[in-house]
């Protein structure tokens, strides 16, 4: 059974990578960077979950 918190996460994650997407399909690349570095972090508090 999937934690709570590990599928907020991992929708978090996917919402962040989409609007990142979306970000830069529309030239705004500052954007759509901070959007994947926000990913990225909450990947890896996502795997320090893991262990839990």
């Amino acid at each position: 059974m999937k934690s709570t918190s590990k599928q907020n996460l991992r929708k978090s994650i996917q919402l962040l990578l989409n609007k990142a997407k979306n970000a830069e399909r529309n030239g705004n690349y500052s954007l759509a960077h901070q959007y994947s570095d926000d990913a990225y972090f909450l990947s890896k508090e996502l795997e320090a979950l893991k262990g839990f």
